[in-house]
């Protein structure tokens, strides 16, 4: 049982036009999905080489670094 109970809330997008997205715009999305993702790995490898280097220096084994990196 949902909070509102109205019919034509199950009917609302069954009455809009399907919408087709320009093939170039697809693309472009894409192209700049490709770069946020480059750029968010980027970043987190550099940060997880730098604490591990943090870590490492402070003393902790290669194998507990490693296990707290996870698979």
């Amino acid at each position: 049982m949902s909070a509102i109970d109205c019919d034509y809330l199950d009917d609302y997008d069954r009455r809009r036009a399907p919408l087709v997205i320009p093939q170039h715009l697809t693309a472009q999305i894409n192209r700049k999905a490709a770069s946020l993702a480059a750029e968010f790995e980027a970043r987190a490898r550099a940060e997880l080489t730098s604490a591990a280097r943090r870590h490492l220096r402070a003393g902790q084994t290669s194998d507990h670094v490693a296990w707290q990196v996870g698979p």
